[in-house]
């Protein structure tokens, strides 16, 4: 398990590493399917309907998943492309940017790499302002910590 915030300049990019209990096919799953994603995207307490989600699981398909906000029942769309799809090897996702959440266009990259019976996930995001990137890890952070907890099950 690892986490570390690169500086650069006035961004920052975040990078978050867990090692799933599965195989890199089933690892890829819980990154395309929307049944698997529900289950583990977003911080704590936030919830990623399944119903509401667009994967299209191709180069240039969509990617978009709403977070639920645990105190009002409020809403915040991540909407994206799939600008790299290697299947159980590489997702890397363009984001669109959130100007209301002071956020601009992020790339998401995210590597899966077989070890033995297990699969090491390696997730860089970015870039974000350096004063929003805290925010940013401890959202990936508490995500991926829960992807853990679900590949086990």
């Amino acid at each position: 398990m690892s986490q570390h915030i690169p500086t650069m300049g006035e961004t920052t990019l975040v990078n978050v590493s867990r090692t799933l209990a599965c195989t890199p096919e089933v690892a890829f799953a819980w990154w395309t399917e929307p049944a698997r994603i529900a289950q583990w995207w977003g911080p704590t307490g936030f919830s990623a309907p399944a119903e509401d989600m667009v994967i299209e699981p191709k180069i240039g398909g969509r990617y978009e998943i709403k977070m639920v906000m645990p105190d009002n029942g409020g809403d915040a769309w991540s909407r994206g492309r799939l600008i790299e799809f290697e299947p159980n090897r590489r997702l890397v996702i363009a984001w669109e940017a959130i100007p209301e959440a002071g956020i601009g266009e992020t790339t998401t990259h995210v590597e899966f790499r077989g070890e033995g019976a297990s699969t090491h996930v390696e997730l860089t995001d970015g870039p974000y302002a350096t004063g929003f990137a805290p925010m940013a890890e401890a959202g990936w952070v508490q995500s991926l910590d829960e992807l853990v907890t679900q590949a086990l099950a």
